[in-house]
């Protein structure tokens, strides 16, 4: 039961949340990171990488978990 209190916050938030607002948030993200790295010409730095690196991630998670789709 310590892992549930430790995540006791996130979990509330995403019993508020429509299943497909954070999933859609996350893709939002992830696409806008990409388009402003990608028109600012800009070098994908190790935070970057390991920014979309998570947020996939947790997309995956959440997917898996709200949809049933292992990706």
């Amino acid at each position: 039961m310590k892992q549930q209190k430790q995540f006791e916050a996130t979990l509330q938030l995403l019993a508020t949340l429509d299943s497909n607002e954070l999933p859609s948030a996350l893709i939002d993200s992830i696409q806008h990171y990409t388009e402003s790295l990608y028109k600012g010409n800009l070098i994908v730095s190790d935070s970057d990488s390991n920014n979309i690196y998570v947020m996939l991630s947790l997309l995956r998670a959440l997917l898996k978990d709200l949809c049933g789709l292992s990706l």
